[in-house]
């Protein structure tokens, strides 16, 4: 900043400031208590008592925004899910003029966390303590507290804000915080978003604005891209460019997106995205976490280096990759599982080694795509495959030994019942530098929910989602995690949030039908059922609704019929059965559920295991056959040896919780 923006700055510390509060409609007994604090402390105050954070921006929103001195924005549990607020706390962070705080200790969304955020979840609001005081000192005191080091998630040193800044302070350390700061030796690749521009007039003119805001929050969560305006770009600095071209039909808004290298007017990376028109208010937020997954994949400090031919051949794995993790990619069986899924993948990861043998992240990405290809691999040639993925994760340490992603790749190619090397490598892959995905958090949240550690699996996968908070899996997993410790209703929120934003998501359906079945809500599963956006064929929905109509009825003629066709579905190979499992355990079917279980774990491997820890299983995990099961699984060796005994040892005696 200059200094004369800085004697301004603090010139207009030393008087009260016009605060705009931006927040969530359930938030407003709260958020009226700390207005009518700020306002009694002589501060103007502008918050709408009838909009809220969720209505739709009017022109007199946009000019209180515009002119107020701060933007103080309410973050909670609600809030973290509100494009308008996002949109409005956007408004403020690209000013210079955010002041954020929490209500309940719920952590901004990304795109928000280089900030401090003041706690006022220990207070109501009503009264005076140390908490509502740190606002007041942030809005009106003119003298500034020292500041410390603070260590960004994106891992760059930044400034903390200390307890007693004030307004001008608050202003600049913030922006010290925004914004990438040279310390590395290798500057972050600047991104350009060039040019967001409607082809119809059917598009409606406030998607652009928000569309590009969304990009620019999606793609500037940390400082691993450089996000530059047209302006602050000079209009042709940034080496690489973003433009999309929106247009709508009938029933979808399409996105033509492009990303190009400028240097050498290579096209790294193009697509058409297709989002549903049903809910044109998610268009944005769902558009940006499409675009910015693989842009933020594509685009590194390290793959900036790579020639634009091999960095396309990269951008183009990215895009395959996210493509099969993406809401909607799935159906019953998973899509992203299918065999030639899997080999495409694998083939597009070996062009990349080939153009570029010397980028670490090419030979890691190999090596993990090998993996799932192995389990549909003959025997005669998978030796060779493995030992080809083993290879790959060895040159990737090799040629940068801070590469995460290999040593998961490695924790994923020991032998299935190797659970504490799996879980070593794993914590090893961690510690080191995350990948875009966090893709190793995940499995390490998968195989801690396999191994019956459910505590610890929902706090692994509670990162993930504050790391990637629009990505489903994090969501989901969460969800899981906290049913299966039965804390249902949190867990029905986190869902229920998730679904707002991914109303289609297969996955996200799949729990919620689970869920259901472990909560006796048995109406709920037969609407399920009924819903034709269902990506389950009905024949294959077929036995469920058997299952479930015998679980509602109670009739004992039905439950033998239904466990037939329960047994015979969980039979097919290729199937993810979880959903077959957990109907059999609730209509207390022991021996068919566990032999069930047992198949498909043997199948899908470890993280298959997690059915073991269902609802429906409690009064299974209390017979001989599941201990005999757990024994054969390994699982009994490594609670022993490791002394990592599962959650629900804590409600029982079995011979194998006393002995971890």
């Amino acid at each position: 900043m200059g200094a004369g923006k800085d004697e301004a700055r603090a010139a207009a510390a030393q008087k009260p400031a016009s605060v705009f509060i931006s927040y969530a409609r359930a938030d407003h007994e709260r958020v009226e208590q700390l207005a009518l604090r700020l306002e009694r402390a002589g501060h103007e105050v502008w918050w709408d008592r009838r909009i809220g954070g969720g209505a739709e921006f009017s022109r007199e929103i946009e000019t209180a925004l515009q002119a107020a001195d701060i933007v103080l924005v309410a973050w909670s549990r609600r809030s973290v899910g509100s494009h308008w607020v996002r949109d409005e706390a956007a408004a403020g962070r690209d000013s210079g003029r955010l002041l954020p705080v929490t209500l309940d200790g719920s952590p901004p969304p990304l795109g928000f966390r280089q900030f401090q955020t003041l706690d006022l979840s220990g207070s109501s609001g009503r009264q005076g303590g140390s908490e509502f005081d740190e606002v007041l000192e942030a809005l009106g005191s003119p003298k500034a507290s020292p500041v410390a080091p603070l260590e960004t998630p994106g891992g760059k040193r930044g400034l903390r804000v200390g307890l007693g800044l004030s307004l001008a302070g608050a202003l600049a350390v913030g922006a010290a915080l925004y914004w990438p700061t040279p310390s590395e030796a290798v500057a972050p690749p600047q991104l350009e978003i060039a040019a967001v521009q409607s082809l119809s007039a059917s598009v409606d003119p406030q998607l652009i604005p928000r569309l590009r805001q969304e990009l620019r929050t999606a793609l500037a969560t940390d400082s691993a891209i450089a996000v530059v305006s047209p302006e602050a770009a000079g209009g042709s600095n940034a080496r690489f460019g973003l433009t999309a071209n929106v247009d709508r039909t009938s029933d979808a808004v399409k996105l033509a997106v492009e990303l190009a290298d400028r240097d050498s007017g290579t096209t790294l990376w193009s697509k058409i995205i297709e989002l549903p028109a049903s809910n044109p208010e998610l268009v944005p937020r769902q558009a940006a976490y499409k675009v910015g997954t693989v842009v933020r994949c594509a685009l590194s400090k390290r793959s900036k280096q790579l020639k634009p031919a091999a960095l396309a051949q990269w951008a183009s794995l990215c895009d395959e990759l996210w493509s099969s993790q993406r809401p909607g990619a799935f159906d019953d069986s998973g899509a992203w599982h299918k065999s030639e899924a899997r080999s495409k993948l694998l083939a597009a990861a070996r062009k990349v080694t080939e153009a570029a043998p010397e980028f670490s992240e090419g030979w890691s990405a190999l090596a993990m795509t090998a993996v799932p290809v192995l389990g549909q691999t003959p025997p005669a040639d998978a030796d060779a495959l493995r030992k080809e993925a083993a290879d790959a994760a060895e040159r990737a340490l090799r040629l940068d030994p801070q590469n995460g992603e290999a040593y998961a790749a490695k924790a994923l190619l020991l032998p299935q019942q190797d659970y504490k090397g799996r879980e070593a490598l794993l914590k090893k892959s961690i510690s080191l530098r995350p990948t875009d995905c966090v893709c190793q958090l995940v499995f390490y949240a998968q195989l801690l929910m396999s191994l019956g550690r459910v505590e610890e699996a929902y706090d692994n996968f509670r990162r993930v989602h504050e790391m990637r908070p629009l990505a489903p899996m994090g969501s989901n997993g969460m969800a899981q995690a906290l049913f299966m410790l039965g804390r249902d209703q949190d867990a029905r929120e986190v869902l229920s949030e998730a679904r707002a934003l991914w109303p289609d998501d297969h996955e996200l359906k799949v729990m919620e039908l689970r869920s259901s079945i472990w909560n006796r809500d048995y109406e709920a599963v037969l609407a399920l059922l009924q819903d034709p956006r269902f990506k389950v064929p009905q024949p294959r929905r077929a036995p469920w609704r058997v299952g479930v109509q015998a679980l509602k009825s109670g009739d004992a003629e039905q439950r033998q019929q239904a466990i037939k066709a329960l047994v015979a579905a969980s039979r097919e190979a290729g199937r993810n059965n979880m959903v077959v499992i957990s109907i059999l355990a609730a209509l207390d079917a022991k021996p068919e559920a566990l032999d069930a279980a047992r198949r498909f774990i043997v199948e899908q491997g470890t993280t298959g295991a997690a059915v073991l820890f269902e609802p429906t299983f409690a009064e299974i995990r209390q017979t001989p056959e599941f201990a005999q099961l757990v024994k054969q699984l390994g699982m009994s060796r490594y609670w022993a040896s490791s002394r990592n005994a599962p959650d629900f040892c804590r409600q029982t005696e079995a011979d194998f919780c006393r002995t971890a």
